[in-house]
């Protein structure tokens, strides 16, 4: 049997490392772009139900400024849900919290590695390439996540507010 701590430990801590910063910052720019969305659709909708009341409820005509104001307020929650639509950031957020989905099973495919047993030094190896393959292919299918973001999850990662369990 082969030592997988000794033949390839190091590298699947390393990986294991990543991965972990990597499945925070995606949740998190999941969780960002969620909350400008519903932002977004909130303030648009608020100001939207705003005027329809106010037009319906009380006679525009008799004060001076309020047919400008109701016109200018309709302009803005227009541009707001123009915005909400261009922004797209309902959709962003779910590709998003996949992506992290994603790395999260990537996770466990480690956590499988270190704790199983191979029989000879290349079927370790076979099982390393198809792991990088792996890890390869969703790093190429991901969304970028935020310099912002990635410097946020990174420093949980440090201050140890995360960590993965798999090599403790």
């Amino acid at each position: 049997m082969i030592d997988v701590q000794s033949q390839a430990g190091s590298t699947l801590k390393e990986w294991d490392r990543r991965i972990t910063r990597v499945v925070e910052a995606q949740y998190d720019c999941a969780k960002s772009l969620r909350k400008k969305h519903y932002a977004l659709g909130v303030i648009a909708f608020i100001l939207v139900s705003g005027i329809a009341s106010i037009k319906e409820t009380s006679d525009v005509d008799k004060y001076e400024y309020l047919p400008g104001i109701l016109y200018f307020l309709s302009v803005v929650s227009a541009i707001l849900v123009g915005l909400q639509t261009f922004l797209n950031y309902g959709e962003r957020a779910e590709k998003h919290r996949e992506a992290g989905s994603n790395y999260s099973s990537i996770r466990r495919e480690i956590e499988h590695i270190a704790k199983r047993s191979f029989s000879s030094a290349e079927q370790l190896e076979k099982c390393m390439r198809k792991m990088r393959y792996k890890m390869d292919s969703l790093a190429k299918s991901s969304p970028e996540v935020s310099d912002d973001i990635w410097q946020r999850a990174r420093g949980k990662y440090d201050k140890k507010v995360f960590q993965s369990k798999i090599f403790d």
